[in-house]
This record gives structure tokens, sequence and C-alpha cells, in this order.
């Protein structure tokens, strides 16, 4: 328990329970992020290739739920290649459109097909 000094501007003299993932008075939040975070700081338009593509799978692992683990991404200028493999034809088309809102993308080759005996 942790004693609230205000809530909504109002003064508050009992104790409140600090909630995993509920902010706290400080600002921190009751439980660790397990997951990395995107930021706008990330959407430098002038990157090299290799940072461009650790970018986009940085972005596809953020907004998406699709598992990248067999997914590559090449970055040649401002073209991203998706290659490899992923669980639906929808994931294909989840990737390819989340890979060409990334800041810095002009364009999206996606070789990405679908795992033989998923459909």
């Amino acid at each position: 328990m942790q004693q609230l000094q205000k809530i909504y501007g109002q003064q508050c003299d009992r104790n409140i329970p600090v909630l995993p993932g509920v902010a706290s008075k400080e600002g921190t939040l009751g439980m660790p992020n397990e997951y990395p975070t995107y930021s706008h700081k990330d959407d430098d338009p002038h990157l090299t290739d290799d940072d461009l593509a650790a970018k986009v799978l940085h972005f596809l692992r953020y907004a998406t739920s699709l598992d990248t683990s067999d997914m590559e991404v090449i970055a040649l200028g401002n073209i991203v290649v998706l290659s490899g493999t992923v669980g639906s034809e929808a994931d294909i088309a989840t990737a390819g459109e989340a890979a060409a809102s990334v800041i810095g993308v002009s364009s999206v080759e996606n070789r990405l097909v679908m795992r033989e005996g998923e459909d």
C-alpha cells in the first residue's frame, strides 16, 4: 500500500494500493515493460541500410502481433525487402503494410511466404 497525497487535485488520507501496470505517484509503472518500445526518436529518415532494416524489423515487432522469428528485413537505400515465412496470408499483407508505413521507406518488396502446413 502506498499513501497518495492527491487524487485528481483533492487531498486523500487513505492508503490506495499501486496496481501492476498502473502509474504510481512517482510516475513509474508497477510492472516492467517486457516488449521493446518504439518512439518518434526512431523516425530519422536518413539512416544507413542496416539501421533502416533494424528500424523496420523493430517496428514490425512493436506494431503488429506477427511472429518475426523467421523473417528477414533488408534495406537497399529506401527500399525494403521482406523475406522469410509467416503464419498466414493476412500476416504477409500486414507485414508489408506496416513496413511501408515506416518513415524512410519508399517502397516494400514483400517476398514473405506462408509456412507450410498452416492455413
